[in-house]
């Protein structure tokens, strides 16, 4: 039978194996452990996971539920402050925030990471208060979990953030591919205007020239564009 461990609210770690648990509950277990095995090599890549709480042995049982296979390095903060000193040090791909923090309950911080992007947030959140915080969470677009939490569910919503982390990724790249296209379309644009300028060449004349340059040397147009800028300036 498939031991089921549990973060709870009142004990550092509580490990239901004592108690048999029921049969949908282990094969549960059994998929999502199979979903993080196969989530690792599928990717082929593992998450960097920040924990930001302040109980020691809530952040203990927490961590032992994390399986290093897919979510490695876990690294530990005790408040947002400590969390923001070593968001500097690295990037990290999910953000679980252990609510209520020292200097604050968490929320800010959640909705700070979601406006910047990157990192996906989850708020772990008392039974009490699930239904307040989800409410204001989801509104920004973060996540959020009650405690007591089950191996089972913990690893099914990691799979949840591990999806919205690599949709943000791929959205971080068209950005990227995008703001570096703008880039070097003002790049022609000025060179061309530097030989319209200078050289009394049309705008056609311009950008043919650009292209039999990059052609006879070899080299995109980009860089010729940008060494007559040079010369220009120079």
């Amino acid at each position: 039978m498939v031991g089921v461990r549990t973060m709870t609210d009142s004990t550092p770690c509580s490990d239901s194996s004592q108690r048999a648990p029921s049969s949908p509950l282990a094969a549960r277990l059994r998929a999502a452990r199979a979903n993080a095995r196969a989530g690792r090599g599928a990717l082929g890549r593992r998450y960097a996971t920040l924990i930001v709480s302040c109980s020691d042995a809530q952040t203990r049982a927490l961590t032992s539920l994390i399986p290093e296979v897919q979510y490695y390095p876990v690294v530990v903060a005790t408040s947002v402050a400590d969390a923001k000193r070593k968001m500097l040090d690295r990037e990290f791909d999910l953000v679980i925030v252990n609510t209520p923090l020292s200097d604050e309950f968490g929320f800010e911080f959640a909705y700070d990471l979601c406006e910047e992007g990157g990192a996906c947030p989850l708020l772990l959140t008392s039974a009490e208060r699930y239904a307040e915080t989800s409410v204001r969470a989801s509104a920004r677009g973060a996540l959020t979990m009650a405690r007591p939490i089950s191996e089972p569910d913990l690893l099914h919503i990691l799979n949840l953030m591990v999806g919205v982390r690599e949709r943000l990724r791929r959205m971080e790249k068209k950005t990227a591919t995008l703001e570096e296209k703008m880039r070097e379309i003002r790049i022609l644009n000025r060179a061309k205007l530097a030989l319209v300028s200078d050289l009394k060449m049309t705008e056609e004349d311009a950008h043919r020239y650009l292209e039999k340059q990059a052609m006879d040397r070899c080299v995109s147009k980009l860089e010729i564009a940008e060494s007559v800028i040079a010369t220009r300036q120079g």
